[in-house]
């Protein structure tokens, strides 16, 4: 495999012959992720780009990378983000070529909500469960289920489509190759797994339904079930620490809503759903639904929401997302948004520590509805005349 060298890119510059780079999205220690157009198919596309001078971390870079194409290329469901392509330069440049996401990840959404209401939480899940499910079939395990690799992507004016992202730390389970050292930790330690946090070697799809559950309980909570002043506290409140239970935390979550998402936070692997389709289930079942959303309405009383471009930590790749464009087709032309942070520091900022703003729980009805409303009462008028007409 050759060595990356560092490049730069300009608009208009083309890559791969066929790729026309439109602007760079954001960057990270080995690589960046620009915005580029097929010239052949006009498609907006996000290609990640990994440069660097070498050595045993651009190394690592380079398998990740391969590992997250190789990875996220087996799935063809609706909530995991769509692989395009894989190929290196003449000068041993990779470029991983995906879907463009337009939008923002939970982690943005949660900072503007101490929490959110278990509706919606569910809504953002559902889809994602049935993705991870769907890697689980095919032999992958995502192992860093967070609410920075939940992608809330504006699919179409008020309609979001909840999509999990970044493989670049995926177990698949048929690769001889293993991407982390001998006994080395990986993931992100608020949502790790007990079985992830003491470095089992035999995680299978039970530390993603770990993950989900820690995810579901920051969404309905507004806290980690765990924590600790250092990761190496944090790590031993995950093995061996109690937690409070969600519905203390929380008491409007109703009683079975609560007992879903805590079954998912058992450490007995035994009690804990075996699998994320039986989590799934036991979810779709509790809110009394029998198919999963691929995407759902967004409220209108929310607005737009800001599209930052987030990165990945430390000299990771950055995870692409489209900043708001007037460039039809990547995104409507959204509202003006409040500048959003640097890149860096989105993706730094702990899950434990970040920032809350208190939020109304009793806000009106969106605008959707009373229109139904207004509809509807409509209709009935409409035919109680056609009625005494006839």
């Amino acid at each position: 495999m050759a060595t990356p060298t560092t490049r730069s890119f300009a608009p208009d510059d083309v890559v791969l012959d066929k790729y026309r780079v439109v602007r760079v999205l954001g960057s990270g220690g080995y690589g960046m992720v620009v915005e580029a157009e097929n010239v052949r198919t006009t498609r907006r596309v996000a290609i990640k780009v990994l440069h660097g001078e070498g050595g045993g971390r651009a190394s690592t870079a380079m398998k990740r990378l391969h590992n997250e194409a190789r990875a996220a290329a087996r799935l063809t469901h609706p909530n995991s983000v769509d692989v395009l392509d894989l190929e290196t330069d003449d000068d041993g440049t990779l470029f991983f070529v995906q879907e463009l996401l337009v939008g923002e990840t939970l982690h943005d959404r949660l900072s503007r909500d101490e929490r959110v209401p278990w509706e919606e939480a569910f809504d953002v899940m559902l889809p994602v469960m049935s993705a991870l499910a769907e890697a689980h079939r095919r032999g992958i395990v995502h192992r860093d289920v967070k609410p920075e690799n939940i992608f809330l992507c504006e699919a179409a004016p008020g309609v979001r489509v909840p999509k999990i992202i970044d493989f670049g730390v995926a177990r698949v389970f048929d690769e001889a190759e293993r991407l982390t050292a001998k006994d080395r930790v990986v993931g992100t330690p608020w949502y790790m797994s007990p079985e992830q946090a003491r470095g089992a070697r035999d995680l299978d799809g039970q530390t993603d339904v770990w993950a989900v559950g820690v995810v579901l309980y920051e969404l309905l909570t507004g806290a980690s079930p765990f924590t600790g002043p250092t990761v190496k506290d944090l790590m031993a409140a995950i093995v061996g620490g109690d937690h409070t239970p969600l519905r203390l935390r929380n008491p409007e979550v109703p009683a079975a809503v609560a007992e879903v998402i805590e079954r998912a936070l058992l450490r007995d692997r035994d009690a804990r759903y075996r699998t994320m389709d039986d989590f799934l289930d036991a979810a779709l079942a509790c809110v009394g639904r029998r198919v999963v959303p691929v995407g759902t309405l967004v409220m209108a009383s929310q607005g737009p929401a800001p599209a930052p471009v987030s990165a990945g930590r430390g000299n990771e790749l950055p995870t692409q997302s489209a900043p708001p464009s007037s460039e039809p087709p990547v995104a409507p032309a959204p509202a003006p948004a409040p500048k959003t942070p640097a890149a860096s520091a989105l993706a730094s900022t702990p899950s434990a520590s970040r920032p809350r703003v208190s939020s109304r729980h009793d806000a009106p009805l969106p605008a959707y509805v009373w229109a139904g409303f207004v509809f509807a009462a409509a209709v009935g008028f409409l035919a109680g005349v056609v009625a005494r007409g006839l």
